[in-house]
């Protein structure tokens, strides 16, 4: 007995180990419910990507990841803008007593997401139809600033996607020859292939978003994607044409 009791005991020590881990990760892996989340979340989030899974009859899984770009914006009131890549939607917001996300937007159908994840600084909402998981990823939206954008910035590419109510299409990639440049007065340059136009630029509160030539008939706002040291990206939606554009930079 005293020569066994040493691995009875250490077998015991295993099997509560096991189950302990197994609770640890349970927990890790069970979805967030914001009623009970003491994060803030009632804010503008930036698109980062999104993720679609797809399995078949077979339960072969299919995954495709589409890079995403805009906005979501969560407010206080209850009430919401998502203004991405397809038509832009807003409508109201609630969580129902399974802790379902339910985005339910003033035209179209009703989403309900699961919170797959919430930090101060990421937010991760995944639906399933059907056989199709889709995830969508956002990220704190960071307001730009004005000094790092005051730099003459040369156009590299161009890309341009069409879009209705359903999804996007017709993707296309060009290279102009161009550049704009932010002046620290306030004024812009902007070359575009034979053309050269100049303006009053600045960054408009509260949404953070960069604006060209306030106030007049050809004003324009652009969503700062992407901000680094050497390189610029800028989201622009034109809504009437259903036409986004992304317009990459390099430092010069």
């Amino acid at each position: 007995m005293l020569r066994k009791y040493p691995l009875t005991l250490l077998m015991l020590l295993c099997t509560c180990f096991s189950a302990c881990k197994k609770d640890i990760k349970a927990v890790g892996d069970a979805d967030i419910c914001l009623r009970n989340s003491t994060l803030s979340y009632q804010k503008k989030w930036a698109a980062i990507y999104t993720r679609i899974d797809n399995s078949d009859a077979t339960a072969t899984k299919k995954t495709v990841i589409i890079p995403a770009y805009g906005y979501f914006n969560i407010n206080f009131n209850a009430t919401y803008k998502l203004f991405g890549d397809t038509e832009p939607t807003e409508g109201l917001w609630s969580t129902d007593e399974n802790c379902n996300f339910i985005l339910k937007p003033v035209k179209g159908i009703q989403h309900t997401y699961r919170v797959k994840k919430l930090t101060p600084d990421s937010l991760v909402i995944s639906e399933r139809v059907g056989a199709v998981t889709t995830t969508l990823h956002f990220a704190t939206f960071k307001c730009p600033d004005m000094n790092n954008l005051e730099y003459r910035w040369d156009n590299i590419e161009t890309r341009t996607v069409d879009y209705d109510g359903l999804g996007v299409s017709n993707r296309q990639i060009s290279y102009p020859a161009g550049y704009i440049k932010f002046n620290t007065d306030a004024g812009y340059e902007l070359a575009s292939n034979a053309f050269l136009f100049r303006g009053t630029w600045g960054i408009a509160q509260p949404d953070c978003n960069l604006v060209l030539d306030k106030g007049k008939r050809w004003e324009k706002t652009y969503i700062v994607q992407k901000l680094t040291a050497d390189s610029l990206k800028l989201w622009y939606k034109d809504t009437v044409a259903k036409t986004n554009y992304l317009l990459v930079y390099k430092k010069h």
